[in-house]
């Protein structure tokens, strides 16, 4: 069975946003629905449109979802939740970090907490 999912249901309301890590050499747009501010009127909908030779991944667990960074200044990006939805079902995810977003108050945004991944398989130890 999989996980609850942590994301909204598509209202037809779409909006682009653009995003860039802090120094700038990785530019990248993502389109939602719905929109992350009530003002404003999918892993298809993000385009990286400059510097994608500078994002490299990193792999934990069972390597299968690639966390995204800028190999200049270190930022995270996102990550690709691609192989999670083929193995559960469903459409193709990515997460993106909100705080890459260009000209959005982060503070205008309702930020809820979920944990949907905490308990999923392969239960990992440090020892």
């Amino acid at each position: 069975m999989p996980p609850p999912v942590p994301w909204p249901e598509e209202t037809g309301v779409w909006a682009t946003y653009a995003l860039h890590c802090h120094c700038g050499a990785i530019r990248y747009n993502i389109t939602i629905s719905p929109p992350l501010l009530e003002s404003q009127a999918e892993a298809k909908n993000v385009e990286f449109t400059q510097g994608l030779e500078h994002r490299k991944e990193y792999r934990c667990g069972r390597g299968i979802c690639p966390h995204w960074f800028c190999e200049k200044c270190g930022c995270v990006l996102g990550s690709d939740l691609t192989a999670i939805e083929k193995m559960f079902g469903g459409e193709a995810r990515n997460t993106i970090n909100l705080r890459m977003l260009k000209d959005i108050p982060l503070d205008q945004l309702r930020i809820e907490k979920n944990h949907v991944m905490k308990g999923a398989p392969p239960e990992y130890h440090v020892e």
